[in-house]
């Protein structure tokens, strides 16, 4: 028997907002872009990992569709690359989502900028 995490409000109001309209495209959150659940490592939680490209209904590879994998925790979303778009006043989870669900179905996926002081760091450590 599987226990399905409790998920933070926001996770779930970005999910809900999210599903309602890849619903109305016949397409599902699980199925077309790889969600599934995650825990973070750093002890803030659980969440939600996803894809923006269509790895069902495109020529996508797996691979490819990875590297547009984003994560929905309960401050926001974090990209691979680090960078993150926080939850906040302005930017409430059902916004965000239906950010990310043009960038869905446009198949554009959002790919936030690095950080200036990650480079930074980076660049002081290499």
């Amino acid at each position: 028997m599987t226990v399905t995490p409790m998920l933070p409000e926001t996770v779930q109001e970005f999910i809900s907002t999210l599903q309602c309209g890849l619903d109305f495209m016949e397409l599902d959150v699980v199925e077309n872009f790889l969600c599934q659940y995650v825990q973070d490592k750093e002890g803030r939680g659980c969440g939600l990992s996803l894809c923006q490209l269509d790895v069902k209904k495109s020529s996508v590879s797996i691979k490819r569709s990875r590297t547009t994998e984003f994560i929905v925790m309960a401050d926001g979303l974090h990209f691979l690359g680090g960078q993150m778009m926080p939850f906040s006043h302005e930017q409430q989870p059902h916004k965000l989502a239906a950010l990310m669900l043009a960038a869905i179905l446009s198949k554009q996926p959002i790919t936030p900028p690095p950080c200036p002081h990650c480079l930074e760091e980076h660049a002081q450590t290499c």
